[in-house]
């Protein structure tokens, strides 16, 4: 029986609406991607990993104003603004900057 191979951006993608509803665990994924939770450490390293690139995905989502064009308050505004937003949309990234930072700081 012939499958759809998993990719690492659909695993990416899927984490972040799981990070959205009801928070990401790795069973909860392979579910909701139809596959086994150990094919996605095919695409990544571990949970930690995966959140990283769910958290680098999100900061594409931002869109960054033209340097040239405004002045700085104009830009500064905006990307306060489109920043707000997205935390608006994606309540975890909180949490989950929180967690990284916590994972990279020295001892």
């Amino acid at each position: 029986m012939e499958r759809d191979t998993l990719t690492r951006d659909q695993s990416v993608r899927t984490a972040i609406e799981l990070l959205g509803l009801e928070g990401l665990n790795m069973r909860a994924l392979g579910a909701r991607l139809n596959s086994p939770a150990t094919a996605v450490y095919w695409h990544v390293e571990n949970k930690d990993n995966l959140l990283l690139l769910a958290t680098d995905h999100v900061w594409g989502e931002l869109d960054l104003p033209d340097l040239d064009s405004a002045d700085w308050r104009a830009t500064a505004t905006a990307m306060a603004t489109d920043l707000y937003r997205m935390f608006l949309r994606r309540p975890w990234l909180v949490q989950a900057f929180a967690a990284l930072r916590r994972e990279q700081s020295p001892p």
